[in-house]
């Protein structure tokens, strides 16, 4: 919209760099930053503007709303899962983080914990909430 070059090449890498948890954006942010700053300093301060209005909405609206029902797991959670998998496997243990922590948090909450409170004659107060 604003005439930086390349937008498709551009558009690519920032699709492929979303793969990435947390890190990604900010790279392929950078890079449009870059190539239009290569053009002109106008055209980088708005690509700057844009790239972070579009994280923030995304990282705050609709990656929250997305993924929470699917992986009934807290933002926390989903943070300290990335952050051990890339610890433990870089970019692909960070890929594999979030399913992951969803299949341990079913794991206990559907096997264990019932198993747990049969054997020991406990009962759940109230329902368990969905997520």
């Amino acid at each position: 919209m604003i005439g930086v070059n390349f937008p498709l090449v551009l558009a690519i890498v920032s699709g492929i760099f979303e793969f990435i948890p947390f890190i990604g954006p900010f790279i392929s942010g950078g890079a449009i930053v870059i190539v239009a700053l290569l053009q002109s300093s106008t055209k980088a301060l708005i690509a700057l503007a844009f790239v972070i209005g579009l994280q923030q909405v995304e990282g705050n609206l609709i990656s929250p709303n997305a993924m929470r029902p699917h992986t009934c797991i807290s933002p926390l959670t989903t943070l300290f899962a990335i952050f051990a998998g890339w610890t433990v496997g870089g970019v692909l243990g960070a890929l594999i983080a979030v399913p992951l922590a969803a299949s341990l948090r079913v794991l206990f909450v559907d096997l264990v914990l019932p198993a747990v409170q049969q054997r020991t004659g406990a009962k759940p107060d109230e329902p368990e909430p969905t997520c």
